[in-house]
């Protein structure tokens, strides 16, 4: 699983520094390849992080799935799937995001890594702010959204 959240920099060729926590998770799912695609999280642009076997095991959810609205395949046939970039954490523990990716979330010169149990997502900072700000208002509002958890 996927805890907590990290800032990393991005360096002028558009790596990033994946969080040693998080590398560490990667270990224990079988290896260092990750599929990352586009995302939009309450109208906040981002991008989602799978494992790769994490990733695979999505497809296949979803290939079984024989009753699906229009609506949440083309959500998967024409942004999430095509938006995926597949790549590798590199021996001094970098991810390399292509130009495209990081020009649809906004990543510039820091980035915030969130963990969010099975995957994580990478938000501009400006971004993850206005997300934990959100999040944050939704609590004492709803105390329903934590009832889940027994409280």
């Amino acid at each position: 699983m996927f805890r907590g959240n990290f800032t990393a920099k991005v360096d002028e060729k558009g790596r990033i520094s994946f969080p040693a926590k998080f590398r560490e998770v990667l270990d224990e799912v079988g290896g260092e390849e990750i599929c990352i695609t586009n995302f939009k999280f309450d109208g906040h642009k981002c991008l989602d992080v799978y494992p790769q076997t994490k990733w695979i095991e999505l497809e296949q959810r979803l290939r079984e799935q024989t009753e699906r609205s229009p609506r949440v395949i083309k959500f998967f046939q024409n942004y999430y799937f095509p938006g995926v970039q597949e790549c590798q954490v590199d021996r001094q523990g970098r991810i390399l995001v292509c130009s495209r990716l990081r020009d649809y979330a906004g990543l510039e010169k820091e980035v915030v890594f969130a963990g969010v149990m099975d995957k994580l997502r990478i938000f501009s900072v400006g971004t993850w702010e206005a997300v934990f700000a959100e999040g944050e208002e939704n609590l004492p509002d709803d105390p329903d959204v934590v009832s889940v958890l027994g409280y």
